[in-house]
Formats: C-alpha cells, structure tokens, sequence
C-alpha cells in the first residue's frame, strides 16, 4: 500500500524496514538487504546504515527517519543528477553555468558543480574518463556504484528537459530554506557560522 513513486512513500518504506533490519545480526544478510532497500527507495543506503546505528532496543520502533530526511535534503535529487550525468554527460551543457546553484552550502552540491564544471570544459567526455578523474578519491566507489545503475537509467527515459527542472527545482528548495532560515532567525540570535551562512545567501 506504499507508493514508492513519491518521496514521502519512499521515507515510510523506510521507516517500516528499519525495525525488522534492527532485529538482524549485523553482517552480511543485513548488508544486501540495505543495499536492496536504498535501490528500491532510491535513497542512499549510508543514512539507512546511519540510522541503524544510532537506534537501541528501547527505540528501534520510533519513526525518527524524517530527521535524517530533513537533515539531507535534495540528496535523492542529487544522486539523481550525478547518476544522469555519469550515463548522459552532454546534460550538463544545457546549464549555461552552474552559478546559481553552486551558492548553497552543501557537500553533495558542491560535488554536482564541480562534475558539471568538469564535464562542460571537455564537450566528448564520457563516463570512463569521468570515473578515471575521481579515481583513488572518496567519491570513487560511489561513482562507481551509480555508474553500474545503467540500466535504470535506460529505463526511467529521463532527458535534458527533466534535468534542467531537477536542477531548478533544487535551488528552489534551498532558497526555500534559506527564506524560512531569514524568517526564524534575528541576526544578534545566530552564531559566526550561522551568520556567514546567512552573508553568503544574502550575497
């Protein structure tokens, strides 16, 4: 009764998962399941792993999942982009500049700017040299795991229209954010890093 084409349905297949994944030892079958279930949600299977070590006996049944949702948000639009980028690397010249995206302060999206970046400045790129540039770096094996999903790719028939909206719809979400974080904050309330966060959305 879930329907797994919204993020909200993905989040609550989640939260139902994760206490039958607490009563597995941890190890091997644990592992594959969370894998499978991070495929089927689209969802990135390190903040499931994520959230099952930090819950105990006492709280293994409480739906806390929605914090970790909120926490990284756009994470599942941004693994999106990168995976459409890795198997359509022609994507990213249909940004004129990833300016306007590259102000917010979030690793996954500096990450994003600089794959398009990187792919903008060689027009007859394609994935082997992509994978080649970040190999022996941190995002090499994720690379590697979002490269192999070739066939989902093919088979959600996603085009240059859907990533140019994915992209705007992204910076629409984190100036909404910002504007909620300008609503609730008065400047003598924030700390340093809050308020260079807030300089810097300003700007």
């Amino acid at each position: 009764g879930i329907d797994l084409n919204t993020p909200e349905g993905s989040a609550l297949l989640i939260e139902k998962s994760i206490p039958h994944l607490f009563n597995i030892p941890a190890g091997a079958l644990r592992n594959i399941l969370i894998q499978e279930l991070g495929k089927i949600t689209r969802y990135d299977s390190k903040l499931i792993e994520a959230e099952l070590s930090g819950r105990t006996d006492q709280d293994s049944g409480k739906p806390i999942l929605r914090r970790i949702v909120q926490k990284d948000k756009g994470v599942d639009t941004i693994r999106l982009l990168v995976r459409s980028l890795l198997h359509s690397p022609a994507f990213a010249n249909e940004l004129a500049s990833t300016e306007n995206l590259a102000v917010f302060p979030s690793p996954g999206i500096t990450f994003l700017c600089e794959l398009i970046d990187f792919i903008k400045a060689r027009p007859n790129i394609n994935l082997s040299n992509i994978l080649e540039n970040w190999r022996g770096t941190k995002f090499e094996k994720r690379l590697k795991e979002l490269a192999a999903e070739e066939e989902y790719f093919n088979e959600t028939k996603v085009d240059a229209d859907w990533f140019i909206d994915s992209i705007s719809r992204l910076i629409n979400e984190n100036i909404r954010e910002y504007d909620v974080f300008k609503r609730k904050n008065k400047p003598s309330e924030l700390s340093e890093a809050e308020k260079n966060y807030y300089r810097s959305m300003q700007k």
